[in-house]
């Protein structure tokens, strides 16, 4: 099974602003993936807009683990503190 579905699935929850639904996908492939760092990066997103800071704080903390070059998920924590 593919992660990539679920991820894209809850791209467009996201941009709909169903967070919660969001959140389900983006865990979905995080489920079947757990080494991707852009799932962690992109879940962060909607627990941010559902004000859930600290598993905001999780997910990017998560993403910059797997992923220490990605720019985007230190800007993001960075603007989350």
């Amino acid at each position: 099974m593919e992660p990539w579905p679920y991820q894209n699935i809850a791209g467009i929850y996201n941009n709909q602003e169903k967070y919660k639904k969001s959140i389900e996908y983006y865990s979905k492939a995080i489920a079947i993936d757990s080494t991707e760092a852009y799932f962690y990066y992109n879940r962060a997103t909607p627990y941010e807009a559902l004000e859930l800071y600290d598993k905001a704080e999780a997910d990017y903390l998560k993403a910059i683990e797997l992923d220490p070059d990605d720019e985007g998920s230190y800007v993001y924590l960075g603007d989350l503190y």
